[in-house]
């Protein structure tokens, strides 16, 4: 078995351990003692800022809990890094400090000095060890110095009869015992001590007499200082009126500062209160220290009206009223007047238009006061135009719509452009922006003067067009006898194209009536532009054929071959034979085995076995794309 030892305060405790044996009825006892060992003093600091004025004592409390007795307290101050240990019992030059012992640990220290400034630790020492504060007194000493005290104004201007406080602060590291004020009048001092106001005891609560009486309200006034005015103030309704027999009237303006837009009217509002008939009221109006007087208020009506206001007016106002004692003066009220010409603006420096197209000049107008109009300029030359809108040709340029847009353009509206809007102020003015008009009618162009088709064949007579605007229509035009004759590709199948996308002419099955010279037209917004004249040569015929000899004698039963020879562009497609016996004409059928030849490759006839019913006159016919040639007939 194994004892363990543990740290208890101040206890010894035996602990008995039963172990039963194996070799015994009765079970043996082992003893195990715990020795218990006290722990260090533990210190307590009970505040932890204390200030202190120079030259005066401070006490920083401290406990200490410890269950052992005490062998010794001592302090640390903690200077900015520097520790300086503290024992009075050990070493107390000029009984500077007292306490800090085992009965009484709270440091007290005398004739506190900046020196003293610092943080300080309570430390207490026993036979279990040391324990010391887990915080610190933060100890500042407070210079003497004497109060500072502030005037909040350099002066006051007040009317006679009325109150005033001159104001004052005071700060002071140690508690302020008394405040005094001093008077110097033409190098007279006279010292105020007493700050207490006059006690003023009405006679009688109320009083009830009959309109139109005299009546007396009776008061009495105590003061230790001279009193200088007496004032009664009459209160109807919550509206409080100060009755004096020297007191001028008193003005007020309603709003310390109006801010109106140029050209509006504005009333400044005063209002005069006076016991005596007011006589007169004026307004001055301070721009830069320069005051100008103002006429046009009356008794009756004291407010300011300005009508049509512009900038000038801005400046700062004061109301006065006069009466028999003076003259009463208002705070001021500042009138702040804004606005200016329009800020005009013309986003782009140049604009481009194709020709016969509309397009639209951006103008933005900022304005305040709004504007009331708007004008737009052309520079042409060195010539300046205004502008009408409305005309059909122009739009915009109005209030609402300030950009202009113009319609159709041309070549005349190629200018520099200016916008212009007014408000009540002036006239603001955008910089120029030009205006650039490009375009003309379409180009034109078939690509040769000339072209040649057999007949039958396709042609396309290839046209091309460049245009800006772009085109929007295609077509050709033919010459016949002299005259234009419009061809129309439509629902033919003569031809094909002649549109915006494929405005090449395609001729299909040529004839020789196509012969003649073409035109291609292309149009846009701008107008109509056309080529040159094109020929289309259509060449070929009906085939030439010819039978050599004028007549053929062939014995009876033998073989005879009429020749014939075709001469034939465009080439021919077939050979035709035929036969004339009194007065009836016979095609005759080739391949029969009568007769050979009559094709296109040998349109020679050969006659086969030949009898008197081959005798009678021949003719050789072939035929092309054109039509059909024959020879002269042939015995």
């Amino acid at each position: 078995m194994m004892c363990t030892t543990k740290m208890l305060p101040l206890m010894m405790l035996t602990v008995m351990f039963l172990q039963p044996s194996y070799a015994q009825a009765v079970p043996t006892t082992n003893l195990c003692t715990y020795h218990m060992f006290p722990d260090s003093p533990t210190v307590t600091i009970l505040n932890d800022v204390i200030n202190v004025v120079q030259g005066n004592s401070v006490t920083l409390d401290c406990t200490v809990s410890s269950n052992l007795a005490l062998t010794s307290v001592y302090w640390q101050r903690n200077t900015n890094g520097a520790i300086t240990t503290i024992n009075p019992t050990i070493n107390n030059p000029n009984n500077k400090y007292s306490g800090s012992t085992t009965s009484n640990p709270a440091l007290t220290i005398f004739n506190a000095d900046i020196v003293d400034a610092g943080d300080y630790t309570c430390f207490a020492v026993s036979s279990a060890g040391t324990g010391q504060s887990n915080i610190v007194t933060r100890l500042t000493v407070l210079a003497q110095t004497p109060p500072t005290v502030t005037v909040l104004q350099p002066s006051y201007s007040i009317t006679v009869g009325n109150s005033v406080t001159l104001e004052c602060t005071v700060t002071s590291v140690l508690p302020v015992t008394s405040v005094q004020w001093q008077k110097n009048v033409g190098g007279t001092i006279t010292t105020i001590t007493s700050t207490t106001p006059p006690t003023v005891t009405v006679l009688q609560p109320s009083y009830s007499i009959t309109v139109g009486d005299s009546v007396t309200l009776e008061c009495t006034v105590t003061s230790v200082l001279t009193v200088t005015s007496v004032q009664w103030q009459r209160n109807v309704g919550g509206v409080i009126t100060t009755i004096t027999s020297t007191t001028p009237p008193t003005v007020t303006v309603l709003q310390p500062s109006y801010s109106i837009t140029v050209g509006d009217s504005v009333t400044l509002e005063c209002t005069v209160t006076s016991v005596l008939p007011v006589t007169s009221v004026q307004w001055q109006r301070n721009v830069g220290g320069l005051v100008v007087k103002y006429s046009g208020s009356t008794v009756n009506n004291p407010s300011l009206t300005i009508t049509n206001t512009d900038t000038t007016d801005s400046a700062n106002y004061v109301c006065t009223a006069t009466n028999s004692v003076g003259t009463g003066t208002s705070s001021q009220t500042s009138l702040s007047v804004t606005g200016s010409i329009p800020v005009v603006q013309i986003p782009q420096p140049s604009y481009t238009v194709n020709l016969a197209q509309t397009i639209t000049i951006t103008c933005t107008v900022t304005a305040n006061p709004t504007h009331t109009s708007v004008q737009w300029q052309r520079t042409q030359n060195g010539v300046t135009t205004n502008i009408g809108v409305g005309s059909g040709k122009y739009s915009g340029g109005t209030v609402n719509s300030p950009s202009l847009s113009i319609n159709n353009a041309d070549l005349n509206d190629i200018g520099q452009y200016v916008c212009s809007a007014t408000n009540i102020v002036g006239t603001g003015t955008s910089t120029a922006t030009t205006l650039n008009v490009v375009g003309d009618v379409p180009s034109v162009l078939i690509e040769k003067a000339q072209y040649s088709v057999w007949i039958g064949n396709t042609v396309t007579l290839a046209c091309t067009v460049t245009a800006n605007p772009s085109h929007t229509t295609v077509y050709w035009k033919r010459v016949i006898n002299g005259a234009l004759t419009d061809i129309t590709v439509t629902n033919n199948n003569k031809y094909s194209g002649s549109t915006v996308s494929s405005p090449s002419l395609t001729i299909f099955n040529v004839d020789n009536s196509d012969e003649g010279n073409y035109i291609c037209y292309a149009d846009n917004s701008v107008g109509t532009g056309q080529s040159s004249q094109s020929f289309l040569d259509v060449f070929g015929s009906i085939p030439v054929v010819q039978i050599q000899q004028s007549s053929y004698t062939v014995n009876l039963a033998q073989t005879i071959t009429i020749t014939c020879t075709v001469t034939a562009n465009p080439t021919y497609t077939s050979v035709q034979w035929q036969r004339t016996q009194n007065g009836v004409t016979t095609n005759i059928g080739v391949g029969s085995g009568k007769y050979s030849g009559g094709t296109v490759n040998s349109p020679s006839l050969s006659i086969n076995n030949a009898d008197l019913n081959d005798i009678g006159q021949y003719v050789c016919s072939a035929t092309n794309i054109v039509g059909t040639g024959s020879s002269a007939a042939t015995t």
